[in-house]
C-alpha cells in the first residue's frame, strides 16, 4: 500500500507478508529530502544505487533521486 511520506517529493510503499516487512522510499526530487517513515522494527536497509542509508535524527534523508528498501 502507498504511504503518505508527509513529503511531496518522496513515495513511499509499505508491504507485509507473513510477518515480514518492507518498506520501499524513492526521491523523485533534484534535491535532497527528509522523511520520517515508520520504519519496520529490526531495520535493515538495501540501497540499490550503491548510496549509503543517511540518518538525521529520526529522520531518513534521500540524495536526489535515491531509491532504497527497508526490511525488518
Amino acid at each position: 500500500e502507498a504511504r503518505w511520506t508527509g513529503n511531496e517529493h518522496v513515495f513511499a510503499l509499505w508491504r507485509e507478508q507473513a510477518g515480514e516487512r518492507l518498506l520501499f522510499l524513492a526521491n523523485f526530487g533534484s534535491g535532497r529530502e527528509w522523511v520520517r517513515p515508520e520504519l519496520p522494527a529490526g531495520e535493515a536497509a538495501a540501497v540499490p544505487d550503491g548510496r549509503p542509508l543517511e540518518h538525521d535524527g529520526d529522520a531518513v534523508v534521500l540524495a536526489p533521486y535515491q531509491h532504497l528498501w527497508i526490511t525488518g
